[in-house]
């Protein structure tokens, strides 16, 4: 979707996510630090996230992501090649989070990928 979204900025998908993008801007009308927590209702659901750091990072603001998801890993899936393990290691200790972080070059955004 987030392709899509890229691919055809005028279609229903990119206005109804500049809606939510606005939304969100709105709720931050004083400029303080803003967490916002997206939850699928299926594993492996990932796109809106995607979409809306991509959106984000369009105007300047930074995302960080972790993919809490740890049975299907959807994020981390879609995002990362090759599979990294980044989340258990930091869970463990064996991994600092500054370690666990990765740069999502071609996404405007950082993330927390779990093990796949």
């Amino acid at each position: 979707m987030a392709q899509d979204i890229a691919d055809a900025p005028s279609s229903a998908a990119a206005e109804a996510l500049r809606d939510l993008r606005t939304s969100v801007l709105r709720l931050n009308a004083d400029g303080g630090s803003q967490v916002i927590v997206i939850t699928g209702s299926v594993a492996g659901e990932t796109t809106i996230a995607i979409a809306l750091a991509q959106s984000l990072h369009g105007l300047g603001s930074s995302s960080f992501l972790i993919d809490r998801d740890i049975r299907a890993c959807g994020l981390t899936r879609h995002l990362s090649e090759p599979p990294v393990k980044a989340l258990g290691l930091v869970f463990r200790e064996e991994a600092t989070l500054e370690e666990g972080i990765r740069d999502i070059g071609g996404y405007g955004l950082d993330a927390l990928l779990c093990d796949d």
